[in-house]
This record gives structure tokens, sequence and C-alpha cells, in this order.
């Protein structure tokens, strides 16, 4: 989970501070680190926590890593998400 770009922020705002992956993963995890707040990162998880189920949290994860690292997003497809 920690390698996939999309669950970096809410792994963070629920205070994970050490992620384990691939070393191919490094690189994005690294820029999705760089480009957030941890304020703003545990008001996500807030979010995500509060929500009726984790199908209605995705939407809430993809937009705030569209609006922090926009480029990210760019060619991943749902089995890329989600594998």
């Amino acid at each position: 989970m920690a390698e996939e770009p999309l669950y970096v922020p809410l792994l963070l705002g629920l205070g994970f501070r050490s992620l384990s992956m691939s070393p191919p993963a490094i690189l994005a995890v690294k820029e999705v680190v760089r480009a957030v707040y941890l304020a703003d990162c545990q008001a996500l998880a807030a979010k995500c926590l509060a929500a009726s189920d984790s199908a209605s949290s995705l939407p809430q994860l993809e937009g705030f890593l569209a609006d922090a690292v926009p480029d990210i997003l760019k060619g991943l497809t749902p089995s890329d998400v989600f594998s």
C-alpha cells in the first residue's frame, strides 16, 4: 500500500512515518511526500475515517493527490491503483 502514491497522504495523515516499498516506487512516493503538508494529510485522514465506506474515500484521495502532485495520476488506470 505504501508504494502506491495515491495512499501516501492518507498513511502520513494516519501517523505512519516509515513506509516500506520496492525500489521502483521510491521516486514517485518521494515526490508525493515532498509535495504535501502534514496538517493537510491529517485533515484528509480525518475525512476518510469519517466516510461511510472506503469507496467514498477514493475520490477524496484522488482529488487531494491531483491538487498536490498533478502529474502523478497521469497514465494511471484503476488496475494500477488497486493492484
